[in-house]
């Protein structure tokens, strides 16, 4: 008995064949589209609690926050397990979940454990509850050349802001240069001359920042960390907050008592590169972003700054008009680079010499089993068995398409 698929595909020739093509084609499209990566997709099942406390030390934050929330959450019926790393200010605790559990309930059901502690310190900033999703390093970018810190680090940050505005970038994250921090130098003479102490101050300038960690405010008796509250730490804005009235009705600012400068970190920071100081910038895919894409968005925008070209055929400018965009994007820009950009750590490359293997490896295993079967057989059927095998493979990437499969 002939199947009833089969039956139909005889008496029906034509959307049999169009269905034959249209699977193909879409198969070819899928193939060129789907998502590149490492390693398989996993469904992240930690979850990161940050607990900021400026000026804290990790015994601090265990005794006044870590293990409160700890105990908050290890009553939780989705918790598997409890890590916390505490440092000086900042202390983290990574949360296991159960398998199976759903990871947006199980965040809720945290973040309202931790929302329900009351007895945390006043000074402690506020909490954060997050998903913990793995990220890859792509790519590294490099700048380098003879200029001062502050110079490369500039020309960086620019770049860094441009990259981000490229859809499916990824994360950013940028090495071999320190942090900026605002030193609120004060004078004792001048502490002596008004009558007042350095907690004072620290507290004046505290009362007037915003909810960040900050600089700190140093004398010659040592360091008062200070949490910042308030708008951007700009020394001039800085030097404006009012201490407290004079005598005269005249008002007292932190400028009169004390030098407001902004400096690098004590860090010991220094990357070099080919002998020269260098800053570097590594991006990092997580989620369902493409780890080819990113890496070619970032060389793409390398060679525009560098005014050099970066070909593409027409269905790679349809399939991936990001890696266009970002090539525009570098170089539409006016601005000199204070040394040359080196791209290197490409992990990229990986896949794409993996996928370059697959690809040669199908093509020549195509022609050998075509050419053997028209030794054997006659052309036509050798012809329609190679066309079965090109529907099968199209099929295939449509499905794995479809349900989220990726090639990796």
């Amino acid at each position: 008995m002939i199947p009833p698929l089969t039956r139909f595909g005889v008496n029906k020739p034509v959307p049999a064949r169009l269905f034959m093509w249209t699977l193909i084609v879409a198969g070819v499209w899928c193939g060129l589209t789907m998502r590149r990566e490492f390693f398989p997709e996993t469904n992240p099942d930690r979850v990161r609690i940050v607990l900021p406390f400026p000026g804290a030390t990790p015994e601090e934050i265990e005794e006044s926050m870590a293990r409160k929330v700890e105990d908050a959450v290890a009553d939780l019926e989705e918790v598997d397990e409890i890590e916390s790393t505490l440092g000086e200010g900042i202390g983290s605790i990574v949360v296991k979940l159960r398998e199976g559990v759903d990871l947006r309930t199980a965040m809720d059901e945290v973040r309202t454990a931790v929302d329900s502690l009351t007895d945390l310190p006043p000074e402690a900033e506020r909490i954060v509850v997050q998903e913990l999703r793995p990220t890859i390093p792509v790519i590294m970018m490099t700048l380098s050349g003879d200029a001062p810190e502050e110079t490369l680090k500039q020309a960086m940050q620019e770049m860094v802001d441009e990259l981000r505005t490229l859809p499916g970038m990824g994360t950013l994250v940028t090495s071999g240069t320190r942090r900026y921090e605002l030193r609120v130098e004060v004078s004792e003479t001048a502490l002596l001359e008004q009558g007042l102490s350095l907690p004072q101050v620290a507290d004046a300038i505290n009362a007037w920042m915003d909810d960040i960690p900050g600089g700190a405010v140093r004398s010659a008796t040592g360091n008062i960390n200070v949490r910042t509250l308030g708008v951007e730490e700009r020394a001039e804005a800085v030097r404006g907050i009012v201490l407290r009235a004079t005598a005269d009705g005249q008002a007292l600012r932190v400028g009169d008592i004390a030098e407001v400068r902004e400096y690098f970190v004590d860090d010991q920071v220094e990357r070099r590169f080919n002998g020269l100081p260098a800053v570097s910038v590594t991006a990092f895919k997580n989620g369902d972003e493409d780890a080819i894409e990113i890496a070619q968005m970032v060389r793409a925008y390398a060679a525009g700054r560098q005014g050099k070209p970066f070909p593409q055929t027409a269905l790679e400018r349809t399939i991936h008009p990001g890696i266009e965009a970002a090539w525009e994007l570098g170089s539409r820009s006016t601005r000199v680079l204070p040394g040359t950009i080196a791209l290197h750590s490409d992990l990229a490359r990986l896949i794409e010499g993996r996928l370059s293997l697959l690809t040669r490896n199908a093509i020549q295993g195509a022609v050998l089993i075509f050419m053997a079967l028209l030794f054997f057989l006659s052309p036509r059927p050798a012809w329609w068995v190679m066309v079965g095998l090109f529907t099968a493979l199209g099929g295939t990437l449509v499905a794995m398409t479809a349900i989220g499969v990726t090639l990796n």
